[in-house]
């Protein structure tokens, strides 16, 4: 069993890695005929690739049923039938807008008569008038006008992966409602039809409170109102899981439904000679952890656990013993079988791990266990070295210092989750004596939060970066070093590796710059390095809860930088600005320079002229001295090596940049530059072009973006000059070398990371 499960996930991650459809059966076959052949010798090891094998080819049936909608149905009005398959979200600030997730099942093009029969799942969002005009409730169809789109998200070194959270859901392309009067179709049967009822009278009770984001989500899952403050502070101190329906919260679920049906049949008089009471209270284990699942939106995480909680069931039923890593490795194989992209999620991989890590525990205890709060510390302390590098590997971060908090948190989340669900009892049976409850609640999540954010204040935050599967590798080594003491061996060896890949972060020489343009959708951040120091010019954009400023501090750390020696706004407007509340939050930063200082509190004033040197690499600010507009009040960025130079102008006009060809002059050359205003036809003029000689230009613009960005006559102008242009809206995050030799493209993200789940650019 356990060969065979290693082999079977490691076949669907390999084919989730791959890029396209392509010819994976026959490499897939021939690897594992080989890989076979050589480990003949062991034959319990044989079952490993056939578990490739079977994990490839089960993983691709489900990707052809999860394929993204055909490119022809994309950006243009349609016309569509679909059903309402979950619970939406409204939300007012900036704008009114309303989610949700819905499965198309007719469509047709405007003004065609007849209909053609597809299955979709889609992520429907509504703006405006029609967002607080229509409800969209669970099961209700409706024929709308929409406009498709791909799910196309940023693509960087760190950060969210957007394209990887919907292909984990089944999302296959983004749905914008069009018409203000949508026509209802009716209601089918749908099981959040229970769950929206139960939000609708449960979440009334504690509407007013300021942790009602918390008591949604540990309620019916429903994490939308968790402010933006209070999800840094679950992050800075490593309890994030604790606001997601998992397996802990689903282990207490179910352990309540079994106490309580082990004490009801007692009083059950006529069971006594059908039943016996420990089976009796297994069916109450299952039903209230399954009522759970379906109220909570049975989102993956929870599913897995439910999955768990099942065959513990189906095993203590039958009074069947299984050994804990058989248990550990059938689970695994039931939830890849069940949804085979939960090889990609966080939450697989620390779950699995923790667990791993408790069993090795008990395997090493046997039949005499310590204390138990002896048994809570060791736990905690083997958890939180062995996951450490998981975290890292997964977030590019991890909260090891602050970790302690769990030690409190964990046994007092057993009484609050126990709480919430008798609040919820009594707001569904006495809504009154209910609300005076809320105010007691609040009180103990008041110093549960306070306790988060004195933690938050004392530890930072280890930040690096790890390939997964050397943090998989040292996890399963750990857990079988506690199991077994005399296996050291794996875990020194793989300490080792640890350290040196965290110390590794690729840095360049003296003499030389990497820059990162940064792919933050329309909007600009770029980081500079030098061997010893780094500058980010422009923070990218923040629309509502969307914060360029977290991507930006998440490549940062990523590559190991705690610090940022300067920090250059070229102005204030949102795209370049927008993020910079992050990064100061988040970052220590020692020079903070702007164009627009007055609109930028903490910031000076950008200087004409000024100059520095860092390991080898001259920069040079420039700012036009009579800006008229806010983009002509940019500041200039050129940093430059020997004959070789790179210009950042912001968002500078065609008039500014006739000023700053003046002022380059012989002293500043320059081959590459970062397209004037994302690419716009107010900037990037053709005598600036000349004038320098420019052979690369960047563009950091948004795909597809509204602002048809980088213009049609900017794009001409370059490529009657064939001036090479790469687009971050395409390539994703993009790196350049600077050296003496020149500038050199040595990094795209799009092309760098070519999944089965990557979207793949269409230029239009």
């Amino acid at each position: 069993m356990i060969p065979f499960v290693i082999g079977w996930l490691a076949g669907l991650w390999l084919l989730q890695q791959w890029p396209g459809w392509a010819p994976w059966g026959a490499l897939a076959a021939a690897g594992s005929i080989l890989v076979a052949w050589r480990l003949s010798a062991a034959a319990k090891w044989r079952a490993v690739p056939l578990g490739v094998l079977a994990g490839l080819l089960w993983g691709a049936l489900w990707a052809q049923q999860h394929r993204p909608v055909p490119e022809r149905w994309l950006d243009r009005p349609l016309d569509v039938q679909l059903v309402v398959d979950g619970l939406s979200e409204h939300r007012q600030a900036p704008y009114p807008r309303q989610q949700v997730r819905a499965r198309i099942e007719q469509v047709r093009r405007v003004g065609a008569s007849t209909w053609q029969s597809v299955d979709w799942a889609v992520r429907l969002r509504l703006y405006g008038e029609q967002a607080m005009r229509v409800t969209l409730e669970p099961g209700s169809r409706w024929q709308m006008r929409v406009r498709l789109s791909p799910v196309h998200g940023w693509i960087n070194e760190a950060g969210f992966d957007y394209e990887r959270w919907a292909w984990s859901r089944g999302v296959q392309a983004l749905a914008r409602g069009l018409d203000a009067h949508p026509q209802a179709l009716g209601t089918v049967w749908h099981p959040d039809q229970l769950r929206d009822a139960f939000r609708r009278q449960v979440a009334a009770l504690w509407r007013h409170s300021p942790y009602a984001g918390f008591y949604d989500a540990l309620t019916f899952g429903d994490r939308s109102r968790i402010a933006p403050e209070q999800w840094r502070l679950l992050r800075e101190t490593g309890t994030s899981h604790l606001m997601a329906i998992s397996g802990l919260h689903m282990g207490l679920v179910a352990a309540l439904g079994y106490g309580l049906f082990y004490w009801v049949w007692r009083w059950l008089p006529f069971l006594w000679t059908r039943m016996v009471r420990p089976r009796f209270a297994v069916l109450g284990m299952v039903g209230v952890a399954t009522l759970y699942l379906l109220l909570s939106g049975a989102a993956i995480p929870a599913q897995r656990a439910w999955l768990m909680v099942v065959l513990v069931a189906v095993l203590l039923w039958c009074r069947r013993f299984w050994h804990p890593w058989g248990l550990l490795a059938l689970a695994a194989l039931l939830i890849t079988l069940w949804h085979p992209p939960s090889v990609l999620a966080a939450g697989f991989w620390l779950s699995f791990g923790a667990v791993a890590i408790i069993f090795a525990l008990l395997v090493r205890w046997g039949k005499q266990p310590p204390s138990q709060w002896k048994q809570l510390l060791v736990i905690q302390a083997a958890l939180l070295i062995g996951l450490v590098p998981l975290s890292l590997a997964l977030f590019g971060e991890s909260a090891a210092v602050a970790s302690w908090v769990n030690l409190l948190l964990v046994p007092l989340l057993p009484l609050m989750l126990i709480g919430l669900v008798g609040l919820s009892v009594l707001a569904w049976l006495l809504p009154a004596l209910g609300e005076k409850l809320v105010a007691l609640t609040d009180g103990l999540w008041y110093g549960m939060v306070e306790l988060l954010q004195w933690a938050a204040d004392h530890a930072g935050l280890l930040a690096g970066s790890l390939p997964l599967w050397l943090a998989v590798l040292w996890t399963l080594a750990w857990a079988l070093f506690l199991a077994h003491p005399r296996c050291w061996r794996p875990v020194a060896l793989l300490s080792v590796a640890l350290a040196v890949s965290l110390g590794w972060h690729g840095r360049p020489a003296p003499g030389t710059a990497q820059v990162h343009v940064l792919d933050v959708g329309q909007g600009q951040a770029v980081v500079v390095e030098t061997a010893h120091h780094v500058l980010l010019y422009d923070a990218g954009p923040r629309w509502g809860r969307l914060d360029a400023g977290e991507t930006v501090v998440a490549v940062l750390r990523h590559r190991g930088w705690r610090q940022l020696d300067r920090l250059i706004v070229s102005h204030s407007d949102r795209d370049h600005a927008g993020g910079v509340g992050t990064i100061r939050r988040e970052m220590s930063v020692v020079d903070y320079v702007s164009g627009q200082p007055g609109r930028l509190p903490g910031s000076r004033a950008c200087r004409n002229g000024q100059q520095w040197m860092w390991d080898g690499v001259r920069f040079a600010i420039f700012r036009l001295p009579d800006a008229r507009t806010d983009n002509d009040a940019s500041c200039i960025l050129w940093l430059g090596t020997g004959e070789a130079g790179m210009l950042l102008t912001g968002d500078l006009s065609v008039r500014g940049e006739r000023w700053l060809l003046d002022q380059l002059g012989r002293d500043h050359p320059a081959q590459w530059m970062l397209a004037g205003h994302h690419g716009s036809a107010t900037s990037n003029g053709s005598v600036l072009l000349d004038g320098l000689g420019i052979r690369q230009v960047a563009v950091s613009a948004g795909y597809r973006n509204p602002f048809h960005l980088p213009a049609a006559a900017v794009k001409a102008r370059w490529l009657k000059r064939g001036i090479t242009v790469h687009c971050t809206g395409c390539a994703g995050q993009l790196t350049w070398l600077l050296s003496h030799q020149g500038v050199r493209l040595t990094g795209q993200g799009r092309a760098q990371s070519p999944t089965i789940y990557r979207h793949e650019c269409v230029h239009k």
